[in-house]
């Protein structure tokens, strides 16, 4: 839990709802940064090649998305394919 000695009762009571909805404080981001980034190494390795063909808008789809997610497209599209 985030350190809450300097917040009021309201502010101390905010920080905890929202860390019951799942919100890291930045203390715990890092942390979490470097897990996801292993996970995401693991879960998205590539060890054989596939290839498919889809429409146009589909293509552009799937690169605008990835384009919100930050991340290349080829690895958005396989991680979709993993779910």
């Amino acid at each position: 839990m985030m350190e809450t000695n300097f917040l009021d009762n309201e502010e101390q009571e905010l920080i905890g709802e929202l860390e019951k909805d799942g919100w890291k404080s930045s203390s715990e981001l890092e942390d979490w940064k470097t897990r996801l980034s292993r996970t995401a190494s693991n879960t998205l390795a590539a060890d054989h090649q596939m290839d498919i063909r889809v429409t146009k808008s589909d293509l552009d789809s799937i690169k605008l998305k990835a384009i919100e997610e930050g991340i290349p497209y080829q690895t958005f599209a396989a991680g979709i394919i993993h779910k």
